[in-house]
């Protein structure tokens, strides 16, 4: 394309996407990574050093960012030291005085020479018509919001921020420095070391009627709690009601250090809108269901939901119900949620099925960079992962600030300062 022609094409797409896209600013997160090396100003640069990835505003010169991080020396890709002035771009590494190297991600900046401008709003523009393909840390810079895919809301932004009418901030450095490359199909190794929690993992238990091994998993941008249980005495598996009563409301600490159960997540919340349930067995509010899933203590099965009266599929075997997305993560083997319907990526609360009786797995995500590192998930990503474990059918329940997974009372997952209070728990009985 010919530079005159440029010239009129980007302003006619801004113009077109500005109308199109109704700007609502970038999504924001609420903390920040730890500890090998740290930025002087987070403001302009966070670090990830997990993933050993430095998130820079555009425009930055390598003599600014040697002041904000002390002694580090910046490189561009090609392996050359930037002499003061230059500009530092996606693809150039930062050498730390301890010889830890990370790569540089500005977010918008798809070519690497460290700005944001047109060149870089065509190929986004590019890159989410799929004509053209971006690779490695080019993905991750193109990726502004996040989420893991490139499409027209990161286009939009950029081309704002090519014509200087919005600026990237520290949410949007967020939004990219704790991207994993796993969410764009890229490898990723996380060291040994770097798993904070109050537990080790993997929890391994077996008694004479319930086997669960618990695990820490990385999935695109997010730490998760994986509970494998497989029972042969179905009953281990129950819900339950905050309080002991239909519609109270209590936080997971409170909750468990009431009851002395092995396992608990949250629930759903049907209590807390008036809604029909099945609790272990005993039905409350009888009327139509709405559930998204039913258990049964008698088969060890979950299943979908059934457009019956509460009382009729208690009568049918079913002990629990399950309430909360509006429709089905996962169906026969295949993650259903639309992509373009995945909500904001947060913390997630997930029970799926293998479809063998007694085989359930149990998901608490992190989010919202509660534990310093996890973005969380959108519903599409959530349902890939149970669809990744096996699972041929699974559900969201209760999402969020209330998400949370208790081991032996011991409460596994961040933020539980911050926990929001739920109408019921999903529990796994000691023998």
């Amino acid at each position: 394309m010919k530079a005159s022609h440029r010239i009129l094409f980007f302003p006619l797409v801004l113009a077109i996407l500005i109308a199109v896209f109704p700007f609502g600013g970038l999504t924001g997160f609420a903390s920040e990574s730890a500890a090998g090396i740290e930025s002087k100003n987070p403001e302009k640069a966070l670090v990830n050093d997990i993933l050993r990835q430095v998130a820079l505003l555009p425009e930055q010169t390598a003599g600014e960012v040697k002041a904000l991080f002390g002694a580090a020396t910046v490189f561009d890709a090609q392996g050359s030291e930037l002499a003061s002035g230059k500009k530092v771009g996606t693809g150039s590494v930062l050498k730390a005085s301890d010889g830890r190297e990370y790569t540089v991600i500005v977010p918008g900046d798809t070519d690497g020479d460290g700005r944001v401008d047109s060149v870089d709003a065509r190929g986004e523009l590019r890159a989410s018509a799929k004509i053209e393909q971006l690779d490695g840390v080019f993905e991750l810079a193109a990726d502004v919001s996040g989420d893991g895919r490139i499409n027209a809301v990161d286009a939009r932004a950029i081309l704002r921020a090519a014509a200087r009418l919005d600026l990237f901030t520290k949410n949007t450095l967020k939004a990219v420095a704790f991207l994993a490359p796993s969410a764009l199909g890229l490898p990723i190794t996380i060291p040994k070391g770097n798993e904070p929690g109050p537990v080790s993992f993997p929890i391994e238990y077996s008694d004479g009627g319930i086997a669960i091994t618990i695990d820490k998993q990385w999935y695109v941008g997010s730490w998760c709690y994986v509970a494998h249980i497989r029972m042969t005495d179905y009953t281990r598996m129950k819900t339950t009601m905050a309080g002991g009563q239909y519609g109270a409301k209590e936080k997971i600490a409170s909750f468990v250090s009431r009851n002395d159960y092995l396992l608990a997540v949250n629930g759903d919340y049907a209590e807390g809108y008036g809604k029909g349930v099945i609790r272990d067995g005993v039905v409350y509010n009888d009327c139509m269901s709405t559930a998204r899933a039913l258990y049964s203590q008698k088969t060890g099965m979950l299943c979908a939901g059934q457009d019956k009266l509460f009382s009729e599929l208690a009568k049918m075997g079913f002990t629990d119900s399950f309430e909360f997305s509006t429709t089905e993560l996962v169906v026969n083997s295949k993650s259903v949620y639309l992509r373009k319907d995945g909500g904001k990526s947060t913390q997630r609360t997930l029970v799926g099925t293998t479809g063998v009786p007694g085989e359930i797995y149990i998901v608490v995500t992190e989010g919202k960079f509660s534990d310093g590192i996890s973005r969380g998930l959108q519903y599409w990503e959530a349902g890939d992962l149970l669809e990744s474990l096996g699972c041929t059918l699974g559900i969201a329940l209760d999402g969020g600030g209330s998400s949370a997974m208790a081991w032996n009372g011991t409460v596994l997952n961040s933020g539980l300062d911050k926990r929001r209070e739920v109408t019921g728990f999903v529990c796994v009985t000691k023998p």
